[in-house]
């Protein structure tokens, strides 16, 4: 995935250091997320709620709309990602899914 959106060029060993980076991040980014659930059911729901936001607008994308490319789909995802996490520190009331799918 690197190689083909970020650098074509990409050699093994800088391949091996963003596959390395990318569990670095993934894993503090889950350890700051455990910290801060709860209870199993708020968990539930914001695995639910990223899900939904990053999957369903990029696949319907790709199936019904010849034009969809990866670097497209994956900065959908991207920004949904970014805000259905940052909405509810808004305090608009309005449930994150919403505004996730928008984007």
């Amino acid at each position: 995935m690197y190689r083909r959106l970020f650098k074509s060029q990409a050699t093994e060993a800088e391949k091996m250091r963003a596959a390395r980076l990318s569990v670095v991040i993934i894993s503090v980014l889950s350890l700051f997320v455990a910290f801060l659930m709860t209870d199993i059911i708020s968990a539930y729901q914001w695995v639910l709620r990223i899900s939904t936001t990053t999957l369903v607008i990029p696949f319907l994308a790709v199936m019904f709309w010849r034009r969809a490319t990866s670097k497209g789909c994956a900065s959908a995802m991207l920004s949904a990602i970014v805000v259905t996490v940052i909405w509810p520190l808004l305090g608009t009331g309005i449930d994150p899914v919403i505004p996730g799918m928008l984007t």
